[in-house]
């Protein structure tokens, strides 16, 4: 008639309320409670309580799993027990035939009070393994344990560098879990104890043992035993060497054997593109019991040498004999003074060995045999002949043939003197003189002050190979600025050079129409004219000697001047070599043609004006007397006129009569002033 729903929130409680308690006639109504079906519980009601009681049916079942590698000794047939709330209520046996598997089936799943039972499985004990659950699976593991012991071996004859201990490592399928020392203390025995057998699937630990390498040794494992075998590896190399000096005999290539205890094993060919090296390599340095191999080299024979081992090293010595022989010759004309016997040396490397006496009996001829042809380092002995000086003989040898040619010596000295007037400046403080045999140069000198300019070449051979007197010349290297003159031995320098003379004339005569078109200027050498030159316009003025000797036959210096040959009006001035000529100004009734020669030339009258201190031509302005213009002690202050320039000209004369009469007019106004200033003075 009605239907709540139930649940936590309400507490699990339910009310059904202000319910009619009776029916229409009064009678009591029935009221009871019915829970609607709740999957997996069972209901039950207590009047109007409901209890819900969880019910069900379970199974057991699982398989049986095996970690031993399939072992032999695995059992046919396990058992497995059931546990409910951990006692026993049922067991299985379980086999190969149904698979490993079990099943416990129709189970209660819960007991009285809906708890739910705890099912457990557990396998009844199957020696050598061990058992494990997990859910209702049960895996029976493989179990058991195992040791690895073994012996250490030595191959190495006892060596001596063998270790006094040694390191063995235990590994469990293939990783190291263990390592022990291994000494003669312990006989070289180890052992490792108390190992797992097998591994978490049951599965057989493999078990090694591996040595920590040995330097030195090879290490061999058989089972747990360790056996250690002296090792290595070496190799046999050398250099070649040839004590022949470079003998061109010498062969390209030789065979060295290599032998290892006394047998030949391997051969190579060492050539000089080698280097003359060999080299065998990748060898065993020990047999199979650890004893070190004998390796030695031998070379297969070569002609004419000897060959010598050192370690790996071969040398090969060049061997043989030889002889020297020779004839002595003469060069002395007739013979007069010869000597009977003569003594020859035999030199070895620079070193008399040996000596015969030679003689007319022996033809002159001699010589020395079973000579040993190279020395220790196979270098072949030089052989030289030397004869014992004779007196009045150069002895010459080509080859072991000696020849005696007559000789004398000689000198040649002199004497070096300077014509330079003594010029310290320029002359060299050393010069050098070489001495010329036969018109070649053989020796050379310096001389100097030092040697009081002197030189002597000394010791000279005075004929040649054929006895022709030599003929000795001496001649001086170039000195700068000197001639070399030699007068036998003797040399004298003369100091040489060129210069020259150049200079320009000057006109101070305001472009004067009677300046002559041309002048002549004189060259000086030491006070003497040695040259004239014309000199015009056309060449701007200018003048030059060139190419003049700067020195005399003595070395002195000349000196050089110029002078003006005298120009009529016009006063000569020499500045170096530079000429200026500077317009006379005409006196009054003075003949211009030759005032000095006048009678009445007032420069002569000791009453002349003109030598008054007041007259005006001696005006310090006048350039006649200008202090500024210093006149050549080689130019006259007046210069008289030349007959060249008194010769009558084929020119017209232009302006010849108001020139003269200038000149009177200008005298007299001269002589006029120079009285009244006389008076004057005789006034005072």
């Amino acid at each position: 008639m009605a239907t709540q729903e139930v649940s936590k929130a309400t507490g699990w409680k339910y009310e059904f309320k202000d319910l009619a308690a009776y029916d229409a006639d009064g009678k009591a109504y029935k009221y009871e409670v019915k829970e609607q079906a709740v999957d997996g519980y069972q209901i039950e009601v207590h009047g109007y309580d409901i209890t819900n009681t969880k019910v069900g049916q379970t199974k057991v079942e699982g398989t049986k799993t095996w970690k031993d590698d399939n072992a032999k000794e695995r059992p046919t047939m396990i058992k497995v027990d059931l546990l409910q709330n951990g006692q026993v209520i049922a067991t299985q046996e379980v086999t190969e035939a149904s698979g490993w598997k079990y099943e416990f089936k129709d189970l209660a799943a819960y007991d009285a009070e809906g708890k739910a039972y705890k099912y457990e499985v557990k396998e009844q004990a199957v020696d050598g393994y061990q058992s494990k659950v997990k859910g209702y699976d049960i895996t029976n593991t493989k179990v058991g344990q195992t040791k690895v012991e073994g012996t250490k071996t030595w191959k190495d004859d006892n060596a001596k560098e063998r270790p006094s201990m040694i390191k063995v490592d235990l590994l469990q399928n293939g990783k190291v879990i263990d390592t022990k020392e291994v000494s003669v203390a312990s006989e070289w025995k180890y052992a490792f104890t108390d190992l797992a057998a097998y591994d978490a699937e049951g599965k057989a630990y493999k078990y090694e043992v591996k040595e920590q390498a040995v330097d030195g040794y090879q290490t061999e494992v058989h089972g747990y035993d360790i056996t250690n075998t002296k090792v290595g590896q070496t190799k046999v190399e050398g250099t070649k060497t040839w004590k022949d000096d470079n003998a061109k005999e010498r062969p390209t290539m030789i065979k060295v054997d290599l032998l290892q205890n006394g047998q030949v094993i391997a051969t190579q060919e060492v050539t000089e593109a080698s280097g003359w090296k060999y080299e065998f390599k990748d060898l065993a340095a020990y047999d199979a019991e650890g004893k070190a191999y004998k390796y030695e080299v031998k070379e297969q024979a070569v002609d004419g040498y000897q060959t010598e081992v050192k370690g790996n090293d071969i040398t090969n010595t060049k061997i043989g004999q030889t002889k020297v022989e020779g004839t002595k010759v003469w060069k002395d004309g007739n013979g007069e003074g010869r000597p009977e016997i003569i003594k020859v040396d035999l030199l070895q490397n620079g070193k008399v060995i040996d000596t015969k006496e030679v003689s007319a009996a022996s033809e002159w001829k001699y010589a020395f045999t079973d000579l040993a042809a190279y020395d220790a380092e196979g270098k072949a002995y030089k052989y030289e002949v030397k004869e014992q000086p004779v007196d009045g003989y150069q002895s010459e040898v080509k080859g072991y043939d000696i020849t005696n040619t007559k000789v004398s010596q000689t000198k040649v000295e002199g004497t070096k003197m300077w014509k330079d007037d003594n010029n310290a400046t320029d002359r060299p403080k050393e010069i050098k003189v070489d001495l010329l045999q036969n018109g070649k140069v053989i020796a050379t000198q310096e001389v100097s002050k030092a040697t009081g300019w002197k030189y002597e070449f000394k010791d000279l051979a005075a004929y040649d190979a054929d006895g022709k007197a030599y003929k000795y010349e001496v001649k001086e290297q170039a000195v700068d600025g000197y001639q070399t003159e030699v007068h036998g031995y003797d040399i004298t320098n003369t100091k040489v050079g060129q210069t020259k003379v150049e200079g320009t004339k000057t006109w101070k005569d305001d472009n004067a129409k009677e300046r002559p078109s041309m002048i002549k200027v004189d060259l000086l050498q030491n006070g003497q004219v040695i040259a004239t030159q014309e000199v015009s316009k056309a060449s701007d003025w200018k003048y030059a000697f060139k190419d003049l000797a700067a020195y005399d036959a003595e070395g002195k210096a000349y000196k050089y001047e110029v002078k003006e040959q005298p120009v009529a009006g016009y006063k000569s001035e020499v500045n170096g070599y530079d000429i200026t000529n500077t317009k006379i100004k005409d006196e009054p009734g003075v003949d211009p043609k030759d005032p000095s020669t006048d009678p009445k030339d007032p420069s002569t009258d000791p009453k002349d004006p003109s030598t008054d201190p007041k007259d005006p031509s001696t005006n310090p302005k006048d350039p006649g007397t200008d202090p500024n213009t210093n006149a050549d002690k080689n130019s006259d202050s007046k210069v008289p006129p030349t007959t060249e320039n008194d010769k009558p000209t084929l020119l017209p004369n232009t302006g010849g009569t108001s020139a003269e009469m200038s000149s009177i007019l200008g005298g007299m106004v001269l002589f006029l002033l120079g009285g009244i200033l006389l008076a004057r003075q005789r006034i005072k």
